[in-house]
């Protein structure tokens, strides 16, 4: 698989992804954060969060190069916002420390079905589509589940059959997490190998759907995306726990993401 990431000389902001976020609760307040940060990491110019005021004064307090819009809450304003940011972004990241309520859900769908650029649909986002994903339909996405979240969507445990099959219902991208990630598009069905039982604690999901939204962003197309995502999210959790060893977290593993994607380059 060839991905081309390298930037043209005279290249300018923005030219190289803008990634846009929804995530993040006054509960769950890190999701934003991995998704930003894992992005920026893996090569991006421009990461925009919209989330609840809490969690958007986390995430800009924790590094400048994160942009923020506060909403109050989750409504039709916020949708309003978020139409009109997707118009000037590459990519849509959607799900990440959402509220499991109704409203919520019945907000993601709303935002799912009205967006037109590529969309990252990950965690509470998945759960919302439910038997609903007939909103997909038209759509450029990827779907980045555990597999509580695919049994959640489909009904079923996530497997080679069934993640080729429900890539196929859906005609998108599925990337199963888990101690063998498993990626496809309908047709081809790649299993990933990288990665360490000491990644499955609360951020590495977020890193690995922060990581697949910033390599779409940058124009790269939507399988070779969640595999590529799925190797570099992996690799870079071995180099860290090298480092960190068994007490390593998610937040360590920012700048270890860059290093995979140079060795990958070559």
């Amino acid at each position: 698989m060839k991905v081309r990431l390298a930037r043209q000389k005279n290249c300018h902001k923005g030219e190289n992804g803008r990634l846009l976020i929804v995530a993040g609760s006054n509960v769950y307040t890190g999701s934003p954060v991995f998704n930003a940060m894992a992005a920026l990491k893996s090569g991006i110019d421009i990461v925009k969060i919209i989330t609840l005021r809490r969690p958007a004064e986390i995430a800009a307090s924790f590094k400048p190069d994160i942009i923020t819009i506060p909403v109050k809450k989750y409504d039709n304003k916020a949708l309003k916002i978020i139409l009109e940011e997707s118009k000037r972004h590459d990519a849509l990241l959607i799900g990440g420390g959402l509220e499991r309520s109704k409203g919520c859900y019945r907000f993601i769908r709303k935002v799912i079905a009205s967006v037109d650029i590529p969309m990252i649909i990950d965690a509470e986002a998945i759960r919302a589509l439910g038997y609903y994903y007939n909103v997909l339909e038209g759509k450029e996405f990827v779907l980045t589940p555990h597999a509580n979240e695919f049994l959640a969507f489909t009904g079923e445990e996530g497997n080679f059959v069934s993640v080729r099959e429900w890539a196929e219902k859906v005609k998108g991208v599925i990337l199963l997490k888990g101690s063998q990630d498993l990626i496809s598009d309908g047709t081809k069905v790649v299993a990933n190998k990288t990665g360490n039982p000491y990644m499955a604690k609360g951020g590495f999901g977020d890193v690995l759907a922060g990581i697949c939204a910033g390599l779409v962003s940058r124009k790269v197309g939507l399988f070779e995306s969640a595999c590529l995502a799925a190797y570099v999210n992996g690799k870079a959790g071995d180099l860290l726990f090298n480092d960190k060893g068994p007490g390593m977290i998610a937040s360590e593993i920012f700048d270890y993401i860059p290093k995979v994607l140079i060795r990958k380059k070559e």
